[in-house]
């Protein structure tokens, strides 16, 4: 069940020798990197996306698997789903581990993440009183856009405005590609 899920990736065994914090701390090589996580996503895979397209990764594929039996192939990083790379670690979420992990740090991110803990996590630990705005507009995408993949690109904006609400600029803003380029669209007629 989804539950028991939740509990096995709160649960991490402590057992299981971790990779090296240098190994981990280390970001792709080379960019745009497929990145694989389940379909579906609501506030942390799409906070991560972000975070990945604006801090890690700007030129990041996504590829959306099945939460029962998805796996990153080879060459490929996962996040926030089981034995991913980036995943729920102790009371963090994916996006609180990814910062973590990869030294991602600045007021305007501790605040996003927050917002993403408290929503994902349920457990009211920072009692953000503007995560039910946040809510609205995840719920927003959600009814909007079927497609993982367009849910991602649509919340995109969206965690740029509110990361610039909190005096955020994310490094990719100055490196990013012109408005529509490498977006396919409808022709218009």
């Amino acid at each position: 069940t989804l539950m028991a899920t939740i509990k096995k990736l709160l649960q991490r065994p402590t057992s299981k020798v971790p990779r090296s914090a240098s190994a981990r701390a280390k970001p792709a090589r080379s960019e745009g990197r497929i990145w694989v996580t389940r379909r579906d996503p609501h506030i942390d895979r799409l906070a991560t996306a972000w975070l990945i397209r604006r801090f890690v990764d700007p030129a990041a594929r996504f590829r959306f698997v099945d939460s029962a039996g998805g796996a990153a192939s080879p060459g490929e990083r996962s996040f926030d789903m089981v034995d991913a790379e980036f995943t729920h670690e102790g009371d963090r979420c994916s996006f609180e581990t990814m910062c973590r992990r990869l030294g991602l740090r600045g007021a305007a991110l501790q605040q996003l993440a927050e917002i993403v803990h408290d929503l994902d996590l349920k457990d009211g630990k920072f009692g953000r009183a503007d995560a039910a705005g946040v809510q609205r507009l995840v719920d927003g995408l959600s009814a909007s856009h079927q497609d993982s993949a367009a849910r991602v690109a649509a919340a995109l904006p969206i965690f740029d405005v509110l990361f610039a609400s909190f005096g955020g600029t994310p490094p990719a803003a100055r490196t990013r590609r012109a408005p529509g380029r490498g977006i396919r669209r409808k022709a218009r007629r």
